[in-house]
């Protein structure tokens, strides 16, 4: 079975991705990936091409990650 692999964006705690790592869950972040500042767009590419589940805290990112998953998966079609 293949493990949940996640990507956290720079709303998250840094002691969020560290308490993961203790649990041997694989997590990379926003600041370690180099993606501070870029748009939510070229986030969720960086997520869909590492197969990974974005958290994020923020209500408007979520939104906006909906509306271009939705796009990417109807291109996809």
């Amino acid at each position: 079975m293949e493990k949940i692999i996640f990507h956290l964006d720079e709303q998250v705690e840094r002691a969020i991705a560290e308490g993961l790592r203790r649990r041997n869950i694989n997590v990379t972040t926003t600041p370690e990936a180099e993606l501070l500042g870029v748009t939510d767009k070229e986030q969720l590419a960086f997520a869909i091409a590492q197969q990974r589940v974005i958290f994020t805290q923020d209500n408007v990112v979520f939104a906006t990650l909906m509306q271009l998953s939705s796009q990417t998966t109807q291109n996809q079609a």
